[in-house]
């Protein structure tokens, strides 16, 4: 980024982790002009969820094996494509935007999602996403089983300057693949109105 320069930063899922464990950091309060988080969480990511449809703790504990456990997700066919989609699109998703997911989820090795879902089930944000002060758009969808709409509004109440909080119909998690046209607009309508020529840092 250009000295006297600052940014709109955009994150998805685990993307929209990183950028709130950054907030406190220097240089994203010297940076970032704006903010778009999307399907994410900063804490109870295995509480919360509904991908295992099992009641109470049981639920808890399936979803934080899920999440945990380094194992591949079998053979990329008609049963598991089904298994995925339902635990992570919404119901409507285009069969294109379902068989990228598809391909995405299987190159992604096991052992890394494994050890990545180890730090989602530790995971507690809450006081570096307080000290995000710039606007901040939050994004969630209401067939997102992994991150539910309760993560969007949780952090819409951390965050200094909500702009919005929208909860999409039909979205799932995959909200860069299914409703990429929304989450462009808020990007750049973020950028429009915080992202000047004269902009300083």
């Amino acid at each position: 980024m250009p000295a006297g320069r600052k940014a709109v930063v955009a994150g998805h899922s685990m993307g929209g982790m990183t950028i709130m464990a950054s907030g406190p950091r220097a240089t994203f309060k010297e940076k970032v002009a704006a903010v778009l988080l999307t399907n994410t969480g900063c804490t109870e990511l295995p509480d919360r969820s509904t991908a295992i449809p099992l009641p109470g703790p049981l639920g808890k504990v399936g979803a934080k094996v899920f999440l945990t456990a380094p194992l591949p997700l079998g053979p990329a066919n008609a049963g598991s494509a089904s298994v995925l989609r339902y635990l992570v699109m919404g119901k409507g998703s285009s069969p294109a935007a379902k068989r990228l997911c598809a391909r995405l989820v299987h190159e992604c090795g096991g052992v890394a999602r494994g050890e990545w879902g180890r730090v989602m089930t530790r995971l507690h944000l809450d006081d570096a996403v307080r000290e995000i002060a710039v606007p901040t758009v939050v994004v969630g969808g209401d067939e997102d089983k992994l991150t539910p709409p309760w993560h969007a509004h949780h952090i819409g109440g951390l965050v200094q300057d909500p702009v919005e909080v929208r909860v999409i119909p039909g979205l799932g998690h995959m909200g860069p693949l299914e409703a990429p046209a929304t989450l462009a607009e808020l990007v750049g309508k973020l950028a429009a109105n915080h992202i000047t020529e004269d902009t300083t840092a």
